[in-house]
């Protein structure tokens, strides 16, 4: 099976996705883009989305297998149509996943891709977010009542920067004092300008009401972080920094 996976892709075949009774073949784009190159229809007719085809399918109606061409080259490829569940992962957990993030099952496979891609941006996300609040929680060296100590829990995103309380300007300016030093550790998500001291006290102020959405979101809401978009509609000021920093971090890659 490994050895077919590999084969198709150097044929060209990016993935096979499946909406309802119909399957779409696609190959390989510019960086992370795919390219819609063949279509199997309810009829099983293949049509060609593309005037430039990297590949070519074929519809076999005797024993319903598929066959992907590559030049004069020819490999036996899986019809996803032939699966007794549509888009069954490895581990045979499709139901339970789609139904815990979607609310229901899905008959494609498409689906259960975003799933995987969304406990995968969990697991990454909850690794640095929590390790960035612990750093947070120790600020104050301390013994301090666990509600107290929580630093990132006083700057939800219903506190704006001009609405402290006298708690939470006392909790920025111990974060000003001790963490101004260490900025750099954080990468650029914070920034400090030595001239201009408070010059970002409002931008910074509003990454920690980021960060402790995320935290929160990620703690007790993990399994609906797909809606994370919608749900930060009512905070643009916190959403354009989120938006801000991926962009930058995404033309540094590319």
């Amino acid at each position: 099976m490994k050895k077919r996976k590999r084969l198709s892709k150097a044929y060209g075949l990016k993935s096979s996705i499946v909406v309802e009774d119909e399957v779409y073949f696609t190959s390989f784009g510019r960086g992370n883009e795919s390219i819609l190159e063949k279509k199997l229809d309810s009829n099983k007719v293949v049509t060609s989305l593309t005037d430039q085809p990297k590949f070519d399918v074929e519809y076999h109606n005797v024993d319903e297998t598929l066959d992907l061409i590559h030049n004069v080259n020819k490999i036996l490829i899986n019809n996803p149509l032939n699966n007794d569940v549509i888009g069954i992962d490895y581990l045979e957990a499709k139901s339970k996943i789609e139904k815990l993030l979607f609310g229901n099952e899905h008959n494609d496979n498409i689906h259960i891709q975003i799933a995987y891609n969304v406990l995968d941006i969990t697991k990454i996300l909850s690794l640095y977010f929590y390790n960035i609040v612990y750093s947070f929680n120790n600020l104050q060296r301390k013994d301090l009542e666990e509600k107290e100590n929580d630093l990132i829990g006083q700057f939800r995103p219903e506190y704006k920067f001009n609405a402290m309380n006298q708690n939470q300007e006392n909790l920025f300016n111990t974060f000003k004092a001790r963490l101004t030093p260490y900025l750099g550790y954080y990468g650029t998500v914070f920034k400090y300008d030595k001239k201009e001291p408070n010059k970002y006290d409002e931008y910074n102020y509003n990454v920690l009401r980021l960060l402790s959405y995320a935290r929160n979101f990620l703690a007790y809401t993990g399994n609906d972080i797909y809606r994370l978009d919608a749900k930060l509609q009512s905070v643009p000021e916190i959403k354009n920094i989120l938006n801000d920093l991926f962009v930058e971090d995404y033309n540094d890659i590319n």
